[in-house]
C-alpha cells in the first residue's frame, strides 16, 4: 500500500553521464536501483572511500532510510538535494519525495508540505506525476497545523490477548483497540504502510475528516480516499495519539466482485505507522497474544535481517540451493508464501519439480482484484530465515508488479502461523521467528 512512484534513482545512467565509471560506483548504483540494501549495507564500509561524493552521500541516505534511521536520513537527503542539483536533474523529484515521506513520519507535516509545494511548482513535470504528487501535498498540507502522532507507554512489559470479539476470519489476525470509548478489533497488518478505516467506521468513532481526494495504491490498483485524524487510540496501556487514517469507501476495501465471499466486513486496519513508532512487537501464536517488551529481546546477529522501503517491510531468506531472496513480510496477506512471476520464470524447473497441483484463484484487497492467480500445492519448499528453516506447501505466483523494490516475493500470515512467536524489532531491524 502507498508505494511511491519512481523512488529509486536511475543512478547507473547518472554515473555514465556525470562521473568516471568505476566498478564500485556501478556496483553501488546497481544495488540502489534494485533495492539490494542488505548487500549495500554490508559492503558500504569497504567501498565508501572508492566512491564519488555524490554516490557516497546518496548511498548513506538510502542505508539510513532502509534501516529506519529517519533522524539521520532527513539531513542527508536534504544535503544531497542542495549539493548535487545538476547531477540529480529531474531525479530531484524522487529524492524530494523520499525526503517528504521521512519528514511526515517524524511529524514534520509543514516541512513535508513545503517540499511537495516546491516540487509542484517545477516546470515541465508530466501531468500524471504532478497529479500523484498532488495527493501527497494535500495530505501533508491538511496536517500542517496538527500535532504530531506519538506513542507513549509505561516502562513495563505489556501483554494484550488476541481479541475475543474478532470476526470469524481465517485470513487475518486482529488486535483490540480502544477508540472513542469503545473497543474494536483492528486487523494487524505489517503489509499496510498506513492505518485505514471504512467511512462508516470513521463516522461511528469520531474520526475527523481533514482532506479529500488522497490517492492510495493497493493490491491490484488504487483508489481515492479521505484523510482522517483520531485524537487517541488505546492499545492495552499504550496511548497512540493524533493518529492519521486513510478513510476509504467499503467498495474499495472489499471489491464488489469478491464481496459475496466475505461473511464479515473489514472496517479498521492498523499498519506500519504504529509498528515503527512502538518499536518492538512480539506476536505469540502459541499464547494468542501480543507482547510489547521494555528490554530488547536477544538479537539473531549484530546485522539487520530486515529493511523498510516505500511503506513495505522486507527480510532476507534463503532458498534450498542457498539463493538469497528478498521477501516482503505481510500479515495482511493470507498464504504462506508468494513469489513474483519473474522469480518463478527464472526458477521454473525447480518449481515444476516440486509442484503436485495447481489451482487458479482471485485475490483482492484495497484498490482491486487480480484474477486467475496460480497457487502451487508443493511437496515441500524449505525456506531458511537466519538459523530457522520451515517447509512451505502453498506458493502463490504473484502477477502484480513489485513496485518500489525489486523483491523476489513475500511471506503471508500462514507462514507466521508456522511459529510459536514472531518478534518484529524495528529498532534494530530484525525479524526473529521462534
Amino acid at each position: 500500500m502507498n508505494k511511491l512512484i519512481g523512488i529509486l534513482i536511475g543512478i547507473a545512467l547518472l554515473l555514465h553521464e556525470n562521473v568516471v565509471a568505476q566498478q564500485a560506483e556501478q556496483q553501488v548504483g546497481s544495488w540502489i536501483n534494485s533495492g539490494q540494501f542488505f548487500q549495500l549495507n554490508r559492503a558500504f564500509p569497504q567501498l565508501q572511500n572508492e566512491l564519488t561524493p555524490f554516490t557516497r552521500d546518496l548511498a548513506e541516505g538510502c542505508i539510513e532510510m532502509a534501516f529506519n534511521k529517519p533522524r539521520l536520513a532527513i539531513p542527508k537527503l536534504q544535503y544531497v538535494i542542495d549539493t548535487y542539483p545538476e547531477i540529480l536533474g529531474d531525479n530531484i523529484v524522487n529524492i524530494a519525495t523520499l525526503l517528504s515521506e521521512q519528514l511526515y513520519a517524524q511529524g514534520e507535516y509543514a516541512k513535508a508540505a513545503a517540499v511537495m509545494e516546491h516540487l509542484l511548482q517545477l516546470q515541465g513535470m508530466p501531468q500524471d506525476i504532478k497529479t500523484f504528487l498532488g495527493s501527497f501535498y494535500r495530505k501533508y498540507n491538511a496536517l500542517r497545523n496538527a500535532p504530531k502522532s506519538t506513542v507513549t507507554r509505561p516502562q513495563v512489559p505489556i501483554t494484550i490477548p488476541f481479541p475475543a470479539n474478532a470476526p470469524e476470519d481465517e485470513h487475518h489476525i486482529y488486535i483490540p483497540v480502544e477508540i472513542d470509548g469503545t473497543t474494536a478489533p483492528f486487523i494487524f497488518d505489517t503489509g499496510a504502510a498506513v492505518n485505514m478505516v471504512s467511512r462508516s467506521f470513521a463516522k461511528a468513532h469520531g474520526i475527523r475528516i481533514v482532506a479529500d481526494s488522497i490517492f492510495l495504491t493497493g493490491v491490484a490498483g488504487g483508489a481515492y480516499a479521505q484523510l482522517g485524524v483520531a485524537d487517541l487510540l488505546k492499545i492495552g496501556d499504550i496511548e497512540y495519539s493524533n493518529v492519521v487514517f486513510y478513510v476509504a469507501d467499503d467498495k474499495d476495501i472489499i471489491p464488489d466482485s469478491l464481496r459475496d465471499k466475505f461473511t464479515y466486513s473489514i472496517d479498521a486496519i492498523i499498519g506500519m505507522e504504529f509498528l515503527l513508532k512502538v518499536g518492538i512487537t512480539q506476536v505469540s501464536f502459541k499464547d494468542k497474544c501480543y507482547r510489547f517488551p521494555v528490554k530488547t529481546p536477544p538479537l539473531n546477529t549484530t546485522s539487520p535481517n530486515a529493511f523498510i522501503w516505500g511503506g513495505g517491510s522486507y527480510l532476507q531468506a534463503y532458498m534450498p540451493d542457498g539463493d538469497a531472496v528478498i521477501l516482503k513480510y505481510d500479515t495482511g496477506a493470507s498464504k504462506e508464501a508468494y513469489f513474483t512471476k519473474a522469480y518463478y520464470q527464472k526458477h521454473r524447473a525447480y518449481f515444476q519439480s516440486i509442484t503436485k497441483h495447481v489451482e487458479q484463484i482471485n485475490i483482492g484487497g484495497f484498490g482491486g482484484v487480480a484474477q486467475n492467480v496460480s497457487v502451487l500445492d508443493v511437496s515441500s519448499l524449505p525456506l531458511r530465515i537466519g538459523s530457522v528453516t520451515k517447509n512451505i506447501h502453498k506458493v502463490v505466483i504473484d502477477p502484480i508488479p513489485t513496485g518500489a523494490i525489486t523483491n523476489d516475493g513475500g511471506l503471508g500470515l500462514d507462514f507466521f502461523r508456522l511459529f510459536d512467536n514472531v518478534t518484529l524489532n524495528y529498532n534494530d531491524m530484525q525479524v526473529i521467528f521462534e
